[in-house]
């Protein structure tokens, strides 16, 4: 109201003028503005007033948000190649981005489409050999420290430059290298592991060493094994073990150091193991075929070298060779070998053999085998069989002062020489022996020397008795066994022919009384031709003259050494007839001198004999029967020249014997006392004379009784006769050496035969039954009579016995008794 003065003055109401302005859109780029205004006061009783104006044309350009760019960092081993696919990040993710709007609760949001930055491995910074410590700060401070690779790791980029990912329209990627806006990762290098045949190799010195399949290395004893880096994987640096004595496990790093001795990188620890192996095996050298004389072997003409190496169970044999040395083959170097003086030396070439090997030597030499064993590691092993000679060579005999087949009148000395590089000592023997008469020579002590011997002889007794005809025997040996013999005949005829006997009548005289008659050769040797030969022939009273032409063969032959060979022969059938033969030869020469065989000691005398003794039985008739208490039967045994003996047989039992004396002082006469036996009883003579010619008489059965023997019954046999047991016995002898220590299979059969008395008694069994024999007729049979032998197969041992049953029986033939049971049927020989 005008005129009135206010209680209060009031102070004027503010007004405020507020502006709005928002871009037409959020995104990045030339955005237009859009703005009003208010003007408005807080006093309410106040007009709120509204202004309305017309929207400037502003416009403003919104820039795209940067993005900050974040790499881990990362390893990667030594020698790996310098990618990401060898580099190990060490956190996750490997990129992170930030610089994102964030929603109200502060958590970033990252726009629809947004791909992550690729990162890459910068080669101007890493490659793969890239060093794991730094050798300049070792070179200025001495401590070694590992490298780190600043920025190894950047964002990979496309051919533009630009980096690849996609950030989106409203953000971009810092695109500054080590700006704000980024930042790089960085790498370190790490030992990286070893293997054994692509890092490294291990060695044994000079190469020497085995791998067993575990990997272990096999070294000698006290070497040095070394572990080399291989060329091209990183490693310029290895480790060194020297003078291994034992078994081990070894821990080694490989290095690589610069010119300067920096070390730019090192490996993850590794191992080795080693093995020691400190000796070959040798090898076992024998030889065959030869014989130790003193302290080296001898052979003939060949020898054969076992070689023999065992296992080698730790490296392994590598290889066996040989070779063999040698030397010359004389008296010299075989007494230098004998004293264990070195006389050998190579004379092959090493030769490799397999494990177990035989080697032969020959040729006539002194020889040793040399053999060397090396295993896989470098061991070696030198083996000697003994020294050897090899001679084949027998020794060489020289007989000086008589030849072979010569007749000698004058002076006789004889010396033998033998000569040989191996000679035996002791082994030169020389003899002078004559078939008849003669006188051998003085003999002289033998000398000896290291390569042979000799013998000398003095000359033959000048007497008429000394001439004769001689052998000279001569044998000599080596050390190798090697045996020379040399035999000549030579004869000493001071006066006049000498004679001899061929060998084969020389043997047959050595017997007086013969079966058959034989030829009957004279030798006669002469410095001269002999004019006249002949044979005076007496037999009984008869004396027949043999000459040339007339019944005697004559042979000559002369020698090398113009000595005259005769031979006289006269003929078997000149002796046709039995009796006692006397031969004597005589001849002449042209130089008027005679001679016999007589006269020289040679007397040829001998008998023929082809006919069997008689026997003569008195005082007993065949089937005779007799009333007394005892019966003599007188027995007279006859022969053309000489018994031999005789035997009598009561029931095919010995009862008397006689030999040739007996029957001489007895003139033939033989006497048999029979007694009375209510049984008849067989008596049989036996004769044999001093050529072998034997007489069997025929049993004679007498049935001698001190009552009437004639209500006696018919004689029957009832057993084998003597003479059938002899033959038995004879043939069961012969068939016995042919079967003993043989076994004999046989399946037992029924019967009973009582026991066996004694070792080779002869056992009688009459009358015992025989049953299931196999026979031609099936059934049981009586035995008359059977023998048998007992013949033990071995001392101490089971005995056996020999039945024999009279081929007359269907089961006649040698049977077998074991444990008084007969065995199955075996026919070993027929009995007649």
């Amino acid at each position: 109201a005008a005129g009135e003065k206010p209680e209060k003055e009031e102070k004027p109401p503010e007004y405020t003028v507020a502006c709005d302005a928002r871009l037409d859109s959020a995104d990045a780029g030339e955005r237009k503005v859009l703005c009003s205004f208010r003007l408005f006061t807080e006093w309410p009783d106040h007009v709120r007033l509204d202004l309305a104006t017309a929207s400037p044309d502003l416009r403003v350009t919104v820039q795209k948000a940067p993005l900050h760019i974040s790499i881990a960092d990362g390893t990667k081993r030594y020698g790996e190649p310098a990618d990401l696919k060898h580099i190990r990040m060490e956190s996750s993710p490997a990129v992170s981005v930030s610089g994102f709007v964030r929603d109200a609760s502060g958590k970033e949001m990252i726009p629809q489409g947004f791909v992550l930055p690729e990162i890459d491995v910068d080669p101007a910074v890493l490659d793969q050999w890239s060093p794991i410590y730094d050798t300049e700060e070792e070179a200025k401070s001495g401590r070694i420290r590992v490298k780190e690779y600043r920025d190894a790791l950047i964002l990979k980029r496309d051919a533009q430059g630009r980096i690849c990912g996609e950030a989106t329209g409203n953000y971009a990627f810092c695109d500054t290298p080590g700006g704000p806006g980024s930042s790089g990762g960085s790498v370190r290098i790490e030992r990286a592991p070893l293997l054994q045949g692509v890092s490294y190799e291990v060695y044994g010195e000079n190469a020497a060493g085995s791998r067993e399949g575990n990997g272990t290395l096999i070294v000698p004893y006290g070497t040095t094994v070394r572990v080399e880096p291989v060329p091209g994987q990183g490693y310029n640096t290895g480790a060194k073990f020297t003078n291994l004595k034992s078994d081990g496990t070894f821990r080694f790093r490989l290095e690589k150091r610069d010119k300067n001795g920096m070390l730019a990188a090192d490996s993850l620890e590794d191992t080795i193991s080693c093995r020691v192996d400190g000796s070959v095996p040798r090898a076992a050298v024998t030889i065959g075929g030869v014989q130790a004389s003193g302290s080296i072997l001898f052979g003939a003409s060949s020898a054969a070298v076992s070689v023999t190496v065992p296992e080698d169970g730790i490296s392994g044999l590598e290889s066996v060779r040989y070779r063999i040395l040698s030397g010359g083959m004389d008296t010299d170097s075989v007494q230098a070998a004998l004293a264990g003086r070195e006389v050998l030396s190579a004379s092959s070439e090493w030769r490799n053999i397999s494990q177990n090997a035989m080697v032969n030597l020959s040729g006539e030499q002194i020889c040793q085998v040399e053999v060397e064993t090396r295993d896989l590691v470098g061991n070696t092993a030198i083996s000697r069989s003994p020294v050897v000679v090899l001679d084949s060579e027998p020794p060489r005999i020289q007989i000086t002062g008589v030849e072979d087949g010569s007749a000698n009148a004058s002076e006789l000395r004889i010396r033998v020489q033998c000569q040989d590089a191996a000679f035996l000592p002791g082994s030169l023997k020389a003899e002078v022996t004559t078939q008849f008469g003669g006188m051998l020579p003085e003999r002289y002590p033998g000398e000896e020397t290291s390569g042979g011997a000799s013998i000398r002889f003095g000359d033959f007794p000048r007497q008429k008795k000394a001439d004769a005809v001689y052998r000279l025997s001569v044998s000599a040996s080596d050390r190798a066994g090697n045996i020379s013999r040399k035999q000549i005949s030579f004869s000493v005829n001071r006066f006049g022919s000498s004679y001899s006997l061929a060998d084969e009548t020389a043997e047959q005289l050595r017997a007086f009384y013969h079966t058959s008659p034989f030829d009957v050769t004279f030798v006669e040797m002469n410095l001269d031709q002999v004019g006249s030969a002949r044979v005076l022939l007496r037999c009984g009273e008869r004396l027949t003259q043999l000459g040339s032409g007339s019944g005697l063969v004559v042979r000559a032959s002369k020698g090398e050494n113009g000595t005259l060979r005769y031979s006289y022969t006269v003929p078997a059938s000149c002796f046709d007839q039995d009796g006692v033969y006397e031969v004597m030869l005589l001849t002449s020469d042209q130089a008027g001198n005679s001679s016999d065989s007589s006269a020289q000691r040679l007397p040829v005398r001998f008998a023929i004999d082809r006919t069997a003794p008689e026997c003569l039985v008195s005082g007993i008739r065949p089937e005779g029967r007799y009333q007394e208490k005892e019966l003599t039967a007188v027995i007279e045994i006859r022969d053309n020249l000489a018994l031999g003996g005789a035997q009598a047989y009561v029931d095919s039992s010995m009862a008397v014997k006689m030999d040739a004396q007996q029957l001489q002082q007895e003139n033939g006469i033989l006497k048999l006392k029979l007694p009375q036996k209510e049984a008849w009883q067989t008596v049989q003579v036996h004769a044999v004379d001093e050529a072998g010619n034997e007489t069997w008489t025929k049993e004679i059965p007498v049935y001698i009784s001190a009552e009437d023997p004639q209500e006696a019954e018919d004689y029957r046999s009832t057993r084998l006769s003597a003479q059938q047991v002899e033959e038995a016995r004879k043939e069961l002898t012969t068939l016995w050496q042919k079967v003993s220590g043989t076994k004999l299979f046989f399946a037992p059969q029924t019967g009973t035969v009582g026991s066996v008395v004694g070792k080779s008694t002869l056992w009688k069994a009459p009358g015992n039954l025989l049953s299931d024999l196999p026979a031609a007729d099936a059934g049981s049979r009586e035995i008359p009579a059977a023998v048998t032998i007992e013949v033990p197969q071995k001392p101490k041992r089971r005995k056996f016995a020999w039945l024999i049953i009279p081929a007359g029986l269907s089961c006649g033939g040698i049977w077998c008794l074991k444990k008084g049971r007969f065995p199955r049927h075996r026919t070993y020989g027929r009995i007649k």
